[in-house]
């Protein structure tokens, strides 16, 4: 997996996370990003429509500080990710399960 980046100087998140580049089986290429400090478990933060991985830099900082890791994705078509469209502002997805694609990446 190749780099990507995240900027956690606009997400406030704490230091050490990590962003990584992957494609899902339809050859979409997603960002994500990660904080694997936490020894109680690994929260999955799924964001809501329009939103991306430096949204929930405070949420992540909350919950490595109840000692638990954090993995945000970026869907298809929002914040880094592949557009399926030319038009960067217009997010696209041609049916609702192509999302599990991005889950099972």
């Amino acid at each position: 997996m190749l780099t990507a980046p995240l900027y956690n100087d606009a997400a406030e998140a704490p230091p050490g996370g990590k962003a990584r580049w992957v494609t899902t089986s339809d050859d979409i290429r997603l960002r994500f990003a990660w904080w694997d400090v936490g020894e109680k478990g690994t929260v999955l933060i799924f964001p809501g429509r329009t939103e991306f991985v430096e949204k929930y830099g405070r949420t992540v900082r909350d919950f490595l500080d109840a000692d638990y890791a954090s993995v945000v994705i970026d869907w298809r078509g929002q914040g880094l990710s592949d557009r399926l469209t030319p038009n960067r502002l217009l997010g696209h997805v041609g049916q609702f399960s192509d999302y599990q694609l991005d889950i099972a990446a």
